[in-house]
């Protein structure tokens, strides 16, 4: 809807870092700086294949797959009312993100480039 609106007014929106985002989900969730450092890595090398997505989504679905990964115990439901997206677009953009990641990278066995071609 943004998106019309700002064509329709030649508007042009600024694009919003999604780390921005999962820095503060991180912070209100209490989450700790591994899942932070892990959702960050998770978002940087997926981000070009999750497209026509908010920024937001991004983030949240990068840290709760993180938060699968780690020592964190922090629920879809919670990530979803933090990030007031729905926890279903979460889950489906975090296996959008998990399909382009090596189970090495994801479970910190490798921290070598694995990003899309």
């Amino acid at each position: 809807m943004q998106r019309v609106v700002a064509d329709e007014y030649g508007v042009e929106l600024q694009r919003i870092d999604p780390t921005a985002f999962i820095e503060r989900y991180a912070a209100a969730l209490d989450v700790s700086s591994e899942t932070t450092e892990k959702a960050n890595a998770i978002l940087e090398r997926t981000e070009s294949t999750i497209q026509n997505c908010a920024s937001r989504t991004k983030a949240a679905a990068s840290l709760y797959l993180a938060e699968q990964y780690t020592e964190t115990n922090v629920q879809l439901t919670e990530v979803a009312a933090e990030a007031d997206v729905s926890g279903q677009t979460i889950s489906r953009r975090a296996r959008e993100q998990k399909a382009v990641l090596s189970d090495d990278f994801l479970w910190g066995r490798d921290e070598g480039d694995d990003s899309p071609e």
